[in-house]
């Protein structure tokens, strides 16, 4: 969206700058996208880029609705394009070396899982502009429900969950200030997110 700063990059890496994503969907040499936009604001451009033949790296959360989420599904089976998110924590080594010693079996079959995640009032308050369209599960734990899921290896079965609003909506910000939710996986075990 920065003309400006796109073409000083673009010139230092030979490469062609676009301020507007449409624009750069007609070109026939961009084989995949990287969509690094605000949460609420995936949708568009991932189904946009799957309905131009290309592939698809968005950052997380893929959608913020079920709905959403879907129609990417079903336009990425229908165009032939993959779509991925950017779950970074799956190449990260430690995180690797855990899945595979669970699928392995060398420490047995996890019964329980604990994941918090937290991160400073001036993420939400002065580092994002856009906190209010997304919440901590989305921003955060996204990456934690993502791992489990890995490590785990089993579905979801149900999910208790409650937030609290109190310090964000003070300061003018109209979303949860935590989250916690209690989920019972099919394969019997349990596991609180923070």
């Amino acid at each position: 969206i920065n003309g400006k700063a796109a073409a000083e990059l673009a010139a230092r890496y030979g490469a062609k700058p676009f301020t507007d994503y449409r624009k750069m969907l007609e070109a026939p040499e961009v084989d995949a996208i990287h969509i690094a936009t605000p949460d609420y604001l995936h949708t568009e451009p991932v189904l946009a880029a799957l309905e131009a033949g290309k592939h698809v790296l968005v950052e997380k959360p893929m959608a913020t609705t079920i709905a959403d989420a879907r129609k990417i599904v079903e336009t990425s089976k229908r165009s032939g394009r993959h779509v991925m998110v950017n779950y970074t924590h799956r190449w990260a080594a430690p995180y690797a070396k855990t899945q595979a010693l669970v699928r392995a079996g060398s420490i047995g079959r996890p019964l329980m899982v604990y994941a918090r995640k937290d991160d400073a009032i001036w993420a939400a308050t002065e580092m994002m502009n856009w906190t209010a369209k997304t919440s901590s599960a989305s921003y955060l734990s996204t990456h934690d429900i993502d791992l489990v899921l890995w490590f785990m290896d089993t579905d979801v079965e149900s999910v208790y969950a409650v937030g609290v609003k109190k310090v964000l909506v003070e300061r003018g910000i109209d979303t949860e200030d935590a989250i916690q939710a209690l989920v019972r996986f099919a394969n019997g075990a349990i596991g609180t997110f923070e």
